[in-house]
């Protein structure tokens, strides 16, 4: 099935209201990310998706408007051991399509 065709502010207005939930409510994964990347870049998440069968486990994609460049990322948050796992990978942008990042086509509007 293919993504509907949603208009760019809608699409725009789902990634800014993600990154508001992930920077109130996910503080850990934010942290983390921040300290990936060098000072001063400006991250947006694009796709985020907490893992329904392990707690405190999220997965999706970054968007470095800094390096205009894609990330996949992981992330462990273990609040017990106080430890947290991230994982990044960058991802060719050429090869992504709206089934990997609904908002692909206007993230040049961020």
């Amino acid at each position: 099935m293919e993504p509907l065709d949603l208009s760019n502010e809608i699409l725009l207005e789902d990634i800014l209201d993600t990154n508001e939930y992930v920077h109130s409510e996910k503080r850990n994964l934010v942290k983390a990310v921040i300290e990936h990347f060098p000072p001063h870049s400006v991250i947006y998440f694009l796709e985020f998706v907490e893992n329904s069968t392990c707690e405190n486990k999220y997965y999706g994609y970054i968007f470095n408007k800094t390096e205009n460049k894609i990330y996949q990322f992981s992330f462990i948050d273990n609040k017990n051991f106080k430890n947290v796992k991230l994982n990044i990978r960058h991802k060719d942008r050429k090869k992504l399509t709206k089934k990997d990042i609904l908002g692909l086509d206007i993230i040049d509007l961020l």
